[in-house]
């Protein structure tokens, strides 16, 4: 599983999979769609072109199949759960791309997140693909263009998603438990250390973890985990020592865990860094 989160830190930015890109435009060619459920201050958006992907927004859960669309807006809770050959656009997407909305944005977000193949006969994921080869091309007035293709995708995105009044998001609690974790991962947490640190019952955040966001606390934790162990051997850590700072006790415990969430073992991963010459082939540009 590979991770996309970023949490603000008292001490600056938690990188788990990548830098700070707030600030940045981001769109890249999946294969594979799979991360625990996330959030950031940009909007995300899946275009998917062949196979199925089952997928959380708001809460809500979804199942898209070729030529479905998914837009998350910013600041709400995401995840995809099927792993699975894909093929998909994924489009990261500062705020400042929607600034001919900001007015309606500012008490209003998508009635509905997902839009299916049928509902726009395809006319979506030619946007996107205008989009790539404006983001590839080496023209003066690149991001001028790039901005008007952004207000035309929007306002075509938004005319079939529909909006709808904000209320106060009901996923607070969620975002506080994803918050907690992402601040202190590296240390031992569980059900009854989280109830006592954020006055939340155990049983509701078994209830949130389990029917909400489809992911047990130990995977969680032990995603995060794998995460920074990767980074950290990518700058350049040894197997063991990567491990002990993201966070695991033993070493056992770190292959297990590694195997599962990335089908080789620590070793491997290295390995495949050393032969790609320290750059992993994890994520594609598009």
């Amino acid at each position: 599983m590979f991770l996309r989160i970023l949490y603000k830190k008292g001490d600056g930015t938690l990188d788990i999979s990548y830098e700070n890109r707030v600030d940045k435009l981001h769109i890249w060619t999946r294969h594979t769609l799979q991360w625990i459920p996330h959030f950031h201050d940009s909007i995300e958006i899946v275009c998917l072109l062949t196979g199925n992907a089952d997928v959380m927004i708001g809460g809500e859960h979804y199942t898209l199949t070729a030529g479905d669309f998914a837009i998350a807006m910013p600041n709400v809770l995401h995840g995809y759960y099927r792993e699975e050959d894909i093929d998909a656009f994924l489009l990261i997407v500062p705020r400042y791309y929607c600034d001919a909305y900001a007015t309606i944005l500012e008490n209003h977000t998508v009635t509905t997140p997902v839009i299916r193949a049928e509902q726009h006969g395809g006319r979506l994921t030619e946007r996107i693909r205008e989009l790539i080869r404006t983001y590839k091309s080496t023209s003066p007035f690149r991001r001028e263009i790039l901005a008007g293709c952004f207000t035309v995708l929007f306002g075509e995105v938004f005319s079939y998603t529909g909006m709808t009044e904000s209320r106060k998001a009901p996923e607070e609690t969620e975002r506080r438990l994803i918050a907690y974790c992402l601040e202190n991962y590296m240390q031992e947490i569980s059900l009854d250390s989280l109830a006592d640190s954020l006055h939340v019952s155990r049983s509701y955040i078994s209830y949130i973890f389990s029917n909400k966001l489809h992911v047990s606390l130990p995977d969680f934790i032990g995603s995060l985990r794998v995460a920074e162990a990767k980074r950290q051997i990518e700058n350049g850590a040894g197997i063991t020592e990567a491990a002990l700072n993201a966070g695991f006790s033993s070493i056992r415990t770190f292959n297990r865990r590694f195997a599962k969430e990335s089908g080789m073992t620590p070793r491997e991963f290295k390995k495949q860094i050393a032969d790609a010459d320290g750059t992993p082939d994890t994520t594609k540009p598009a």
